[in-house]
């Protein structure tokens, strides 16, 4: 029987995930792979969401930063530099630095 565990880093400017499994015979760490808009693949991608007016996740990371960037964000809220907030600005309840972008 194999044992997993799963440790992730949702930091200030970038998010990275990685885990472990463990079994009998064998202990093997993987990571996540980010691929930006480039094509190239990094274990990091940007701290960036974007969520339906419903609070359903459109896209995370690199997804999220093209679709930003190729301006495809009508009537979506986009979270950005949410973490710095947090900590910057103490907690708070609501919805932490979103626009709503109609």
């Amino acid at each position: 029987m194999a044992l997993f565990v799963f440790g992730m880093h949702v930091g200030i400017e970038y998010t990275a995930c990685a885990w472990r499994e463990s079994s009998r015979n064998s202990c093997k760490l993987s990571s996540c792979l980010w691929r930006n808009s480039s094509g190239l693949e990094s274990t990091e991608t940007p701290t960036i969401a974007i969520l339906t007016s419903d609070m359903i996740l459109e896209s995370f990371g690199y997804e999220a930063d093209t679709q930003i960037h190729e301006n495809n964000i009508d009537k979506l809220l986009v979270f950005s530099d949410f973490i710095r907030k947090i900590f910057c600005d103490g907690p708070t309840v609501g919805i932490i630095n979103a626009s709503f972008i109609q």
